[in-house]
């Protein structure tokens, strides 16, 4: 028997527009578990029962949800506190294009949304407390029918009643944490600085090595005339520095230092004929003002200076309240 099926595909999508749309719900929804949650739904699909195939979810984390549900030609994404915020990717996988009548490179096959991570976090809160208020409302209604016969009632009501204030006080906190954290990640600190102008080391004591052509400083945090870094919050910070030695067959060691205490420390040799560059990096959580600079540990040498980079910026700032639970191990003060 000769088999009849043909295999086409088209530029015509299954959806009431022959295009795929992600949208975000305007309200939170509760998830099977009873959790407060985001819906995403992916679709306007024609099919009236769960299309031939599923739907790949990309967060912005990378990773990558399949087997979500379908319902009223959409396929949903749950998405529970606490929201990470960013695109949000809904694709109908390559090996399943055919059965969407699509070409395996139709750019119709996948659609994004962004989602404000504050946003949805408002969303979710602004659920919760409507839920409390409801139950409140239910129980004062029932407080009212019962009242002077139902003393135990009363005392719920009345434990409802202080719950729901409590909440009211922890939201309003929540959302003043959740704009201080928002205007903090808005803070974009950042530098990148080369080519010292101190490449000779005088013969007496260790210098601070200065790069005075900076091509970044975002935060306006480095000072070229001094080589130095002054960090304008609390918050995690990464460093890192390369150098080379001029000085011929000879060797010489440099530090990284956060106000005067050495936190890593690197060797560079010239051998004659070639110079091996050193490095130093670290990631360390600081205090608001202090210092990180560069320092040569020998005497009488003489540093690459086009080679010499100097480069630091801020990972993330500190939470309110925030107690780090760790600092740098120093290998000593100079």
């Amino acid at each position: 028997m000769k088999d009849s099926s043909v295999n086409l595909t088209s530029a015509d999508l299954p959806t009431t527009d022959s295009a795929l749309h992600v949208i975000q719900s305007d309200v939170a929804v509760q998830d099977q578990n009873g959790r407060w949650s985001l819906e995403l739904r992916c679709g306007n699909f024609t099919f009236p029962d769960h299309p031939p195939f599923d739907v790949e979810w990309q967060i912005p984390t990378g990773r990558t949800i399949t087997g979500t549900s379908y319902e009223n030609g959409h396929f949903t994404l749950l998405l529970s506190a606490p929201v990470e915020g960013g695109d949000y990717v809904c694709g109908i996988p390559r090996q399943s294009s055919h059965l969407a009548c699509l070409d395996e490179n139709s750019p119709k096959r996948e659609a994004t949304l962004h989602v404000d991570g504050m946003d949805a976090r408002m969303l979710i809160l602004e659920a919760q407390q409507a839920a409390l208020q409801k139950e409140h409302d239910v129980r004062k209604a029932e407080q009212g029918r019962l009242r002077g016969s139902n003393t135990s009632l009363t005392s719920h009501v009345l434990g409802i009643e202080s719950k729901l204030q409590e909440f009211n006080s922890t939201l309003g906190k929540r959302l003043d944490d959740i704009q201080y954290l928002d205007n903090l990640t808005r803070q974009h600190v950042h530098f990148h600085a080369r080519n010292l102008w101190n490449t000779s080391t005088p013969p007496f004591g260790h210098i601070t090595l200065v790069l005075s052509n900076v091509t970044a400083n975002e935060g306006s945090c480095y000072n070229s005339a001094t080589g130095k870094f002054r960090t304008p919050m609390d918050g995690t910070y990464f460093f890192a520095a390369t150098t080379g030695l001029q000085t011929a067959n000879a060797s010489s060691m440099f530090a990284l230092l956060i106000d005067g205490l050495v936190v890593a420390l690197s060797t560079t040799r010239n051998v004659g004929h070639e110079t091996q560059l050193g490095t130093v990096h670290g990631v360390v959580h600081l205090k608001h003002r202090q210092d990180v600079w560069l320092r040569s540990l020998d005497n009488l040498v003489d540093y690459y200076a086009p080679g010499t980079t100097f480069t630091g910026f801020l990972l993330y700032p500190d939470a309110p309240g925030y107690d780090a639970p760790f600092s740098f191990d120093a290998y000593g003060k100079l």
